[in-house]
Formats: structure tokens, C-alpha cells, sequence
């Protein structure tokens, strides 16, 4: 079962996910951006460890697996949290080091927390958004300890031709 979850939402309110939890394992974007500003400087200084501790609170409640895209494909400019969004509000994050910063936070907030069910996927974008040096993929990566699956999102069809999935997990997309 997918869903993204934005950072701001409350985990009273997914009552569906609890339900789906009873029958399948959770896929989670969980998405560190709000409709209100969020700076990845104040996860950093504890200012959102009640709503870190609520959600994974409610993820160790759950009887199934639970697997997190934290903050996935943060090297793309439409992201909240790439340190190069576009959009016309301001970048949640100021650099890729500030990003594996919070990753690592979350990650050992959950450790702490005794969080046992979740499982944690870095999943960047397939291609660096734009390409430029501090956006690279690989300058995001918050080390092996912090990960236990590694994937990426490429879209295909951008040139108007669908590609099947042999052709984008050999990288034909034009990206990664």
C-alpha cells in the first residue's frame, strides 16, 4: 500500500493506512516539507522531534513493514527539500551535506525511539536536477549504516515512447 505522507500531517488522521497495515506492508513517501515553511536547520536543533516521535510512534504500532522514501528524489529542483528548488517559495534544505544531516537525525530517532518494523529507502531521482556540481546524486547519500534499500525514481516516456521496465532498470530512460 503507497502514500505520501506530508511532514505537517498528523498521524490521527491516516486511519486508512492502519487499516491497509492490517493486510499489506506500507510504502511511505514521507515527504519533509509543510505548507508552512520548514527549515531542515530547526529538525536539526529538536524543534520537530513531538512530530518525528508521533509518526514513528505510530509506524511501530503498525503490524506490518514499513518502508520510507524520506525525502526521495532530493536532487530534483521541484522538491521542497533540494537545496535547489525552483519553486517560489524558499528550499527547506541549504545544502546535499544538510540533507544526510537530517536523514541521519531521522534515521537515529527511530533507533532511539525503538522502531524496529521500518525500513529505510534513499531514493533519489535518476537524474541530477539540474546537473551541477552539490546536486549530484551521490553527494545525498547518507551512508550504508543509514540504508537498507537503494533505489531511484526515473520516468520514462519523456520522449513520448513508453519504455518497459528491462529498459529502465538498464538506464535507457536518457537519465541516471
Amino acid at each position: 500500500y503507497s502514500l505520501f505522507i506530508s511532514f505537517d500531517s498528523s498521524a490521527a488522521s491516516h486511519t486508512e493506512n492502519t487499516t491497509a497495515a492490517n493486510t499489506h506492508d506500507l510504502l511511505v513517501a514521507w515527504e519533509p516539507q509543510r505548507t508552512v515553511g520548514l527549515n531542515f536547520s530547526d529538525i536539526l536543533a529538536g524543534s520537530f522531534d513531538t512530530k518525528l516521535d508521533e509518526w514513528l510512534n505510530y509506524f511501530a504500532t503498525l503490524p506490518c513493514r514499513v518502508y520510507i522514501r524520506f525525502g526521495h528524489e532530493m536532487n530534483g529542483s521541484w522538491s521542497h527539500y533540494s537545496p535547489l528548488y525552483s519553486g517560489s517559495d524558499s528550499s527547506n534544505c541549504t545544502s546535499a551535506a544538510q540533507y544526510v544531516q537530517v536523514w541521519q537525525y531521522v534515521v537515529n530517532r527511530a533507533r532511539t525511539n525503538g522502531v524496529q518494523n521500518v525500513y529505510w529507502i534513499w531514493c533519489p531521482n535518476a537524474n541530477d536536477s539540474p546537473a551541477q556540481t552539490g546536486n549530484a546524486m551521490e553527494d545525498f547519500y547518507p551512508g550504508d549504516s543509514y540504508v537498507d534499500i537503494v533505489g531511484y525514481d526515473a520516468y520514462n516516456a519523456l520522449g513520448g515512447t513508453y519504455l518497459g521496465a528491462d529498459d529502465t532498470l538498464l538506464g535507457n530512460t536518457g537519465q541516471a
